[in-house]
């Protein structure tokens, strides 16, 4: 294995995901993909992402679980979509009809919430460094803010998200909002903004070296 990749939120972006992949120059018989959640919502070609997920996976890559999966799940589940509709899942469900979704759900329902590497933790939102990492739980994994970014990690691995975008964290450290991943010697943020007129990013984690996708729109 010669790099562990990173990539951060998706939501959708198709093309900046297939670019992203051929710049990074992704092998996966000698590289480690870890893809942190969200591949849905916002963007215009979810169904596209998910399928390309799908068959990355199919090749050894890891697919975590986002909160926007999350919320795609438990509508179909309670037969209310006004949680994911109101967040950008109305695109999503438009794209996946009738006829093809449960083939997606199956597969949303299979990811994982988690998965830890060489040192690394991997997760979609972050940690509640007020309990073991073996004590999360999902909701702590696929929605935390605040009590993870601010607070010092106290785990003895590197934990590596995305769901909040830098933006946001760098406005509130009032630091200039650009989207350049967040990254230090225990936490690093990757969710850098393509949702929002950002940019898409894939790191690797053992050297820091990253690349990144400007979205067209």
């Amino acid at each position: 294995m010669n790099r562990i990749i990173a990539i951060g939120d998706i939501h959708g972006e198709y093309e900046a995901f297939i670019k992203l992949l051929h710049d990074v120059k992704y092998d996966y018989k000698n590289d480690k993909l870890i893809l942190l959640g969200d591949y849905i919502d916002r963007g215009k070609q979810s169904k596209e992402v998910l399928d390309k997920v799908m068959s990355l996976v199919s090749n050894g890559a890891i697919a975590l679980l986002g909160n926007h999966e999350d919320m795609m799940i438990d509508s179909f589940i309670n037969d209310n979509y006004h949680l994911w509709h109101s967040n950008g899942g109305d695109k999503t469900h438009k794209q996946l009809n009738d006829k093809i979704v449960y083939k997606y759900l199956h597969f949303i329902k299979s990811l994982p919430i988690s998965y830890e590497l060489d040192g690394f933790f991997f997760c979609h939102a972050g940690v509640d460094f007020s309990k073991p990492i073996k004590q999360q739980s999902k909701d702590d994994l696929l929605w935390i803010r605040d009590e993870y970014i601010f607070n010092k990690n106290t785990t003895d691995k590197v934990v590596v998200s995305g769901h909040t975008p830098v933006q946001m964290i760098k406005q509130a450290l009032s630091i200039k909002p650009e989207s350049t991943p967040i990254y230090g010697e225990d936490k690093i943020f990757l969710d850098t903004g393509v949702a929002y007129g950002g940019r898409l990013t894939a790191m690797d984690v053992l050297t820091k070296q990253y690349w990144q996708v400007e979205i067209k729109r």
